[in-house]
């Protein structure tokens, strides 16, 4: 069963490779991208075209 990934911090979303990362003050966190459903955003997060354009082929959704 696929996750749901709650962020409530600002930092940056990107995509490295075949694998997406949370990056903050406190560091990088990679996101399981075969495991995820849904991403809910709280903070201010900056994306980019190559993060939406690969979690779109991947059907991760971004709230």
């Amino acid at each position: 069963m696929k996750k749901t990934l709650y962020i409530f911090k600002s930092g940056e979303l990107r995509r490295k490779d075949n694998s997406l990362y949370f990056e903050s003050e406190e560091g990088k966190k990679y996101i399981p991208v075969e495991d995820t459903n849904d991403i809910y955003l709280f903070g201010e997060v900056d994306v980019t075209k190559k993060f939406l354009e690969f979690a779109s082929q991947k059907e991760i959704a971004i709230h």
